[in-house]
């Protein structure tokens, strides 16, 4: 049964969901950073198509097409691995590697200025809670696949 704070909750929710964060970030979406940040991780080594698709959590199709995309803006290169030539591996060029630290610094700012008036408690409490909820939505989402 649906309450009304389970309305506001799914209200909140879809509402966090459109905010156009790619408006101010440096042009590139969110799952494009998501994307860049991915690949940083691995700090100059190449990283394989579906470790990427895994951390954005999102269709290998949707991946396949913002990869495409990333490749021809220069933001990432694309090699076929020398393990297993079925494979491609991904690096961040130094375009890519520019915009994500350009996009981290805006994103930063952003929820610097969002969260100002929470105290540090507050906002780690907010970011466990928010993380508990995406785990919760992804389980959920996943039982229903």
């Amino acid at each position: 049964m649906i309450t009304i704070e389970n309305e506001e909750l799914i209200k909140a929710v879809l509402a966090l969901k459109k905010i156009n964060f790619s408006s101010v970030v440096s042009g590139i979406t969110m799952q494009e950073y998501g994307i860049l940040k991915a690949i940083d991780e691995y700090k100059g080594e190449s990283v394989c198509v579906s470790y990427v698709t895994n951390c954005v959590d999102d269709l290998p199709q949707a991946v396949s097409r913002s990869l495409k995309n990333m490749e021809k803006e220069n933001l990432i290169v694309r090699s076929i691995s020398a393990e297993d030539r079925r494979f491609n591996n991904l690096q961040l060029t130094e375009e890519g590697r520019r915009k994500l630290s350009e996009s981290r610094r805006i994103l930063e700012e952003i929820v610097m200025e969002a969260l100002e008036d929470f105290n540090d408690e507050r906002t780690r409490e907010l970011a466990v809670l928010l993380n508990q909820l995406r785990e919760s939505f992804q389980a959920a989402i996943k039982r229903r696949r």
